[in-house]
């Protein structure tokens, strides 16, 4: 019967508008979540360019401390041999002091008389 047909037909559009509705909302949360994701994805694209800059300035840092840790190195090793050498100086001397006290004083008068 015509009656029945509609109260089916009104039952299906019913069922159509209640399933329409629920992708509606379901497309709205995958819209929002998506935003969200384009979002943290953003920040975390933002994030990982900060710390490659933090970390390639860390590493010039690095490198500079490094050169300087080895030319300073290089100094004191220069400064330690000009010691040594002076330290060598300085004993010349000392020896020849000690070996001339060394000699008796009697061979020195003599000479000193002689």
């Amino acid at each position: 019967t015509l009656a029945s047909t509609i109260s089916s037909l009104q039952e299906m559009v019913k069922k159509q508008t209640i399933q329409t509705t629920a992708q509606k909302k379901v497309m709205q949360q995958n819209d929002l979540f998506s935003a969200r994701s384009e979002h943290r994805h953003q920040a975390l694209q933002q994030q990982i360019s900060e710390l490659r800059d933090q970390l390639e300035r860390q590493s010039a840092l690095l490198h500079a401390k490094e050169k300087e840790c080895s030319e300073l190195h290089s100094e004191l090793t220069h400064v330690q041999s000009e010691h040594r050498a002076w330290l060598e100086k300085l004993q010349l001397p000392r020896d020849q002091s000690k070996r001339f006290q060394k000699k008796p004083a009697q061979r020195r008068c003599c000479r000193c008389v002689a």
